[in-house]
C-alpha cells in the first residue's frame, strides 16, 4: 500500500483557492519532501508570498498523518523500510501512537516492533487458537478436559493483553 500526503498552499487556502498536490512519501527524506512541496505546491501558488503549507489529507497510513511533521513521516518511512513487513509496521504505529513521536530513533521503534509482533491472523479466534497451541496450554490436558475449555472467554481475556490492526497482532503489555 502506497503512503502519500496531500499538501496545500496555506496562503492560497486562506485566500479561497485550493492549490495542492498528492505527494508519495515512500523512500523520501524530509529534504526531498520539502523540495517536492516547493516545486509541486508552492511554486504553483498564485499568492504573492507562498511559503507555508499544510498536510490536508493522507492515504496509506492507518492513523492520522495530517498532524505529523515531515521529519516524523521520513522516520516512519525509514522504520517501514527497515522492517521486512511494511504493512505490519504501519499497523504497529497505529496500535502504539507513542512510537510515532519517537520514530527519530528508528532502532528503538524496530526493536519494539520485533519484540511485540505476534504475526498476522484472520481474526481474534484464529489468533487465540494459534496462541493456545503455540504455548501448549492444552497439550497435557485430557480430551475430556479440553472439551470444556471455554474458547470465547479465553479469547476475550487474552485480547486484553494484545492489540490488533489490519489483522496484525501485537503484545501490548
Amino acid at each position: 500500500m502506497t503512503t502519500r500526503i496531500h499538501v496545500l498552499s496555506l496562503s492560497d487556502y486562506n485566500e479561497g483557492r485550493l492549490i495542492g498536490a498528492w505527494i508519495d512519501t515512500e523512500d523520501q527524506t524530509s529534504d526531498t519532501l520539502y523540495e517536492t512541496i516547493q516545486t509541486e505546491v508552492l511554486n504553483k501558488s498564485r499568492s504573492i508570498v507562498a511559503e507555508e503549507w499544510i498536510i490536508a489529507d493522507h492515504e496509506g497510513y492507518p492513523f492520522d498523518a495530517s498532524q505529523l511533521s515531515l521529519e516524523t513521516i521520513e522516520a516512519i518511512e525509514v522504520a517501514c523500510n527497515i522492517s521486512d513487513n511494511r504493512e505490519a509496521m504501519l499497523a504497529f504505529l497505529s496500535c502504539f501512537p507513542e512510537y510515532r513521536q519517537s520514530c527519530h530513533c528508528w532502532r528503538s521503534v524496530t526493536d519494539a516492533f520485533e519484540a511485540r509482533y505476534q504475526g498476522e491472523h484472520d481474526n481474534d479466534e484464529m489468533f487465540t487458537e494459534d496462541y493456545v497451541h503455540g504455548v501448549g496450554l492444552l497439550s497435557d490436558a485430557s480430551d475430556l478436559l479440553s472439551r470444556y475449555f471455554d474458547w470465547d472467554k479465553f479469547e476475550r481475556d487474552l485480547m486484553f493483553d494484545y492489540c490488533s490492526e489490519n489483522n496484525h497482532y501485537f503484545y501490548s503489555n
